[in-house]
């Protein structure tokens, strides 16, 4: 399913001004013009917050497993006193 409001800014660009974008000096398209993509980017982001991640996912897990020990002990002391 293609979402109109995502394409259409792709398949129908809404320039500022054309003859900055077009122009071959680079002074004047310096800020007009996108010379990098974003994917490197995102791939350096990703591999420097993934370590956090992973620590982040380990130390729930552990928690969840600290408390379900817990709470094992506390109902075999319950069922004793019942």
């Amino acid at each position: 399913m293609i979402q109109k409001k995502v394409e259409e800014p792709w398949q129908n660009p809404n320039v500022k001004d054309d003859l900055s974008c077009q122009d071959s000096n680079e002074k004047i398209h310096k800020t007009a013009r996108n010379k990098q993509g974003c994917i490197r980017d995102i791939e350096i982001w990703f591999k420097k917050e993934t370590a956090i991640l992973i620590t982040v996912g380990i130390s729930s897990a552990a928690l969840q497993l600290i408390g379900m020990f817990f709470s094992i002990c506390l109902c075999r002391n319950l069922s004793d006193t019942i």
